[in-house]
């Protein structure tokens, strides 16, 4: 399984990096991780062969930025079945976003005075995503309390 966060990466499998888990039937990880489950089944001659895995990806920290996943499966030489020693082609691309625990850092960066007294122009700064995304329209808004004195 690849994944990275880079959206031009993911056009190639090769060009995602080293896969991130390797679930390996034939040379089992001693400490396996705790999040996945491999489920097996045999065929009629009784070989073994992974049917599904399920799990979760606890190693990602919260972002706006797309993470894209891959998989690929592996053979070995499988002369019953016809199979050359090879790596499948790699499945469709498919994205998800972990948003933040917090939501968006809104950064007040400046205020000065507006053209007219009452007027005021703040200026801010967030690490929210500024371009659409799949996920939902953003919208900022801006609530002011105004009070009026009487003198």
């Amino acid at each position: 399984m690849h994944r990275v966060r880079v959206d031009s990466a993911v056009n190639y499998v090769d060009s995602m990096g080293p896969p991130i888990k390797v679930f390996d039937l034939d040379n089992p990880d001693p400490n396996p991780d705790p999040n996945w489950t491999i489920y097996t089944s045999a065929d009629s001659n009784g070989i073994t062969y992974i049917k599904c895995i399920q799990g979760v990806d606890t190693e990602l920290q919260g972002s706006w930025r797309k993470v894209w996943y891959r998989t690929t499966a592996w053979t070995s030489l499988d002369v019953t079945r016809g199979q050359l020693p090879g790596r499948s082609p790699a499945s469709n691309a498919v994205w998800v976003i972990l948003p933040p625990p917090n939501g968006p850092d809104v950064i007040f960066t400046s205020q000065s005075p507006g053209t007219n007294p009452e007027d005021v122009i703040i200026e801010w700064n967030s690490d929210a995503p500024t371009k659409d995304t799949n996920m939902t329209t953003y919208f900022v808004y801006m609530v002011h309390n105004k009070r009026r004195y009487k003198q």
